[in-house]
């Protein structure tokens, strides 16, 4: 299999070079104009327009949708992905899998794509835990992040990846959502 490098810094729209800035739910919630609850149900790996990045696309067929009316689906965008054999590498984007339940927050690119808000920060799976109830997880993906203000990392983008992030239960999550988007004036 070929692989390519991508230019993740011209590529994926303006990320700083050294750098992602770690985001507060509510500002995840804030920057989304699209927010729902669904369950990946196909993805598919395509060049764009210009033939030049190689995009993964994931139908989410929408089980609750929190705000930006996405209808019953909505397909979400992200760098990178295998073509014809030529594989596209964007180290630290997040991974959108077949079958995954998932709370999304997303934004519209000047080209007409969705993305997930803060480079895989707005991708939340849903997952069971020991007793059997469902909660949420922020994605793990292999990104340094800093908190603004915070001291720089020493090295840009990895595909390390972070400790995961604690769960909450999901009932509590979408509370929780709900409440930050009636702050702000709803839907």
């Amino acid at each position: 299999m070929y692989r390519l490098t991508a230019a993740l810094f011209a590529l994926a729209g303006g990320l700083s070079a050294a750098t992602i800035p770690q985001m507060e739910l509510s500002e995840v919630v804030e920057r989304s104009p699209r927010i729902v609850q669904g369950r990946i149900v196909r993805t598919w790996a395509a060049w764009d327009a210009a033939h030049k990045a190689i995009w993964t696309h994931a139908e989410v067929e929408v089980a609750r949708d929190l705000r930006g009316n996405a209808g019953k689906t909505i397909t979400i965008s992200e760098l990178g992905g295998v073509v014809d054999g030529i594989e596209m590498r964007a180290p630290g984007a997040p991974k959108l899998r077949d079958g995954e339940e998932v709370v999304v927050f997303s934004y519209a690119t000047p080209g007409g794509l969705w993305r997930l808000r803060g480079w895989g920060q707005g991708k939340y799976r849903v997952e069971r835990d020991a007793a059997g109830r469902q909660v949420v997880r922020r994605e793990d993906f292999g990104a340094r992040m800093v908190k603004p203000g915070g001291p720089a990392p020493q090295a840009a983008l990895t595909e390390e990846r972070h400790t995961a992030e604690p769960t909450e239960p999901l009932d509590s999550f979408l509370s929780r959502v709900e409440a930050l988007l009636a702050r702000e004036g709803g839907r």
